[in-house]
């Protein structure tokens, strides 16, 4: 089984390194880097809708899940992004949503 290529990106440099630790752990999960452009999913913590347009041109297949407050998934409307995750979603929820996406 090949395992689903995932990279993380926007968060604050402590969260983004804690939840790269943790999905590194999942054993049908596998990290990415931000130059890997056959990354598969995209977890974003997107500050404009400009930026997910820019990574979008960057990574044109891969399948970008932001998490976003709910008030604020308003202002991604034009961006092109596969799902949407709660900031105030647990980990397994994330992961969940991951494991859907891939």
């Amino acid at each position: 089984m090949r395992k689903q290529t995932v990279a993380v990106m926007g968060f604050e440099p402590a969260m983004q390194k804690t939840l790269e630790g943790l999905l590194s752990r999942e054993p049908d999960l596998e990290m990415a880097g931000p130059s890997d452009e056959d990354v598969q999913t995209l977890i974003l913590f997107p500050p404009s809708a400009e930026w997910v347009q820019e990574l979008r041109l960057r990574y044109p297949r891969a399948r970008f899940l932001a998490v976003v407050g709910w008030h604020r998934r308003h202002q991604f409307c034009d961006a092109t992004i596969h799902s949407y995750v709660d900031t105030l979603l647990s980990y397994h929820g994330l992961l969940e949503q991951v494991r859907e996406l891939g």
